[in-house]
């Protein structure tokens, strides 16, 4: 396979998954770390060079990400889209360079052509299966951007700057300060933050992982669940979906997650739309155990607490008790909390 593809596969996977960083400006290790792997074992790198070649895609990615940085009320609000995905090209395209050997007026081409292939920023959002495809095809540009400078490709003139630059396309803003700002005093991989597990643990892990601690303990089932409540609600657009229509909206929505776990059915196994005849069947259960909402009316699931506490319903009667759930995740020493 080639690097390129390796990156696209390996970018694609990791916002998947979900095991990124954390930065500023989103998931700077997604977009540097494939590509360094994939040119790394071509080129028979050395791990220094690997390393090497992560830190400076770091740096680079940051400092272009914090220069763009749009401004809130008259960008943001106004619905236009965050360049997340978009500004990961350049973690790529330095790791990827650096590998090939690029000198620094390669690098400074390389930086410029992969500014004129990041992905169209669409949408404010990204709330689709196409957000995670978008990751991939930003690493597989990054790393084309070093392979076509490296067979004399002519740099974009207004790359990053200028009238017709990167920065006007998602943002209505550019401090270009940022570009050289404590350079070689502050790297920005030391500013990286850890995700203990998943980062969608904020939302669904968390309260999955207390579901699946009283369900074990207390030996129940779907039959003996009347009802579900999450608190506090999340403030997460899909987070209330309970028949999410993709992927995004499916590890977003607390039913969905609930669903899968206490059927058995896999992430979007017949519990996404279009309705299909098991489908039905399973939603209607849900439905009247209170983990589904019917049509029209609120989730019975997210409106006072699983925050600790599940009531339960052996048998025939109404709830006989509550379940508490203390749930600490635990961090590994030295990581920062979330």
């Amino acid at each position: 396979m080639a690097p390129t593809e390796a990156d696209y596969a390996n970018g694609t996977a990791a916002d998947v998954l979900d095991w990124e960083d954390c930065t500023w400006t989103g998931h700077a290790s997604a977009g540097a770390v494939p590509a360094a792997f994939a040119y790394g074992e071509q080129k028979h790198a050395s791990g220094k060079e690997v390393i090497t070649a992560i830190v400076a895609a770091y740096e680079v990615y940051q400092r272009i990400a914090m220069a763009v940085q749009p401004e809130f009320d008259s960008y943001l609000a106004q619905g236009r889209g965050w360049g997340l995905v978009n500004w990961q090209v350049f973690a790529s395209a330095v790791a990827a360079g650096k590998l090939l050997g690029l000198d620094a007026l390669q690098m400074a081409a390389c930086i410029s052509l992969a500014a004129y292939q990041a992905p169209t920023l669409m949408g404010k959002d990204g709330d689709g299966d196409i957000y995670h495809y978008a990751h991939g095809i930003a690493r597989r540009s990054g790393a084309e951007s070093a392979e076509i400078t490296r067979q004399g490709f002519e740099y974009y003139y207004d790359g990053l700057e200028g009238d017709t630059g990167y920065w006007l396309y998602v943002s209505n803003r550019c401090e270009w300060d940022w570009l050289d700002k404590e350079l070689g005093k502050t790297f920005y991989i030391n500013e990286t933050l850890f995700e203990a597990l998943a980062g969608k643990r904020v939302w669904v892990q968390a309260p999955l992982d207390g579901l699946h601690n009283i369900c074990t303990r207390e030996k129940l089932g779907l039959s003996d669940i009347e009802k579900v409540r999450v608190s506090p609600i999340i403030d997460i657009t899909s987070a209330e979906s309970p028949l999410p229509m993709g992927l995004i909206q499916a590890e977003y929505s607390l039913p969905h997650c609930f669903a899968c776990y206490l059927t058995g059915k896999k992430p979007l196994g017949g519990l996404v739309q279009p309705a299909k005849p098991f489908q039905r069947r399973a939603v209607r259960a849900l439905q009247n155990c209170g983990i589904l909402r019917p049509a029209g009316e609120p989730p019975a699931y997210v409106r006072d607490l699983l925050a600790g506490h599940l009531p339960r319903n052996h048998g025939g009667g109404g709830v006989q008790g509550w379940a508490r759930v203390p749930r600490d995740v635990a961090l590994p020493e030295g990581a920062p909390p979330q």
